[in-house]
């Protein structure tokens, strides 16, 4: 949200400047304010719909994660197929304290994605997906868990 409002305030302030320079008309300088304004209601607008339409869910035999804003994606992965799972913090993710769980199932195509959580609550999810990936691999019968 900062960078944006930051992407939004430098090009505003230049053509306010611009337009002091060269003594234009004083209406002009209103525009990068409605643009201002206008990106910061669109950008407040949009993270609030991600954050509504975004979830994730673990049951005894599935994984669910939900997103999108446009496009809609529910992504529903059975945990006897779980490979292993990764956990991934950018730089930008430690700064702040929130972390990517990385989900590997048997299909490459198929992995699943759970971003910007908490990075306790994404260590207590890894952990919590593991045990339940272990315990669903046992009753199908399948191999164990990589590295579980």
């Amino acid at each position: 949200m900062t960078a944006v409002v930051i992407l939004l305030v430098g090009p505003a302030a230049g053509i306010a400047a611009i337009a002091l320079a060269n003594d234009v008309d004083r209406w002009i300088l209103a525009l990068p304010a409605v643009a201002l304004v206008v990106g910061i209601v669109w950008v407040r607008w949009w993270v609030s719909r991600r954050w509504a339409r975004y979830g994730y869910g673990v049951s005894d035999d599935v994984l669910r994660v939900r997103d999108g804003v446009i496009s809609h994606t529910d992504v529903v992965a059975p945990l006897h197929r779980v490979q292993h799972v990764d956990l991934s913090r950018g730089p930008f993710q430690l700064l702040v304290g929130v972390a990517t769980v990385v989900v590997h199932t048997a299909s490459p195509a198929a992995d699943v994605r759970i971003a910007d959580i908490a990075a306790a609550d994404a260590d207590a999810l890894r952990d919590h997906i593991l045990a339940s990936a272990r315990r669903a691999a046992e009753e199908v019968g399948t191999a164990a868990i990589d590295g579980v």
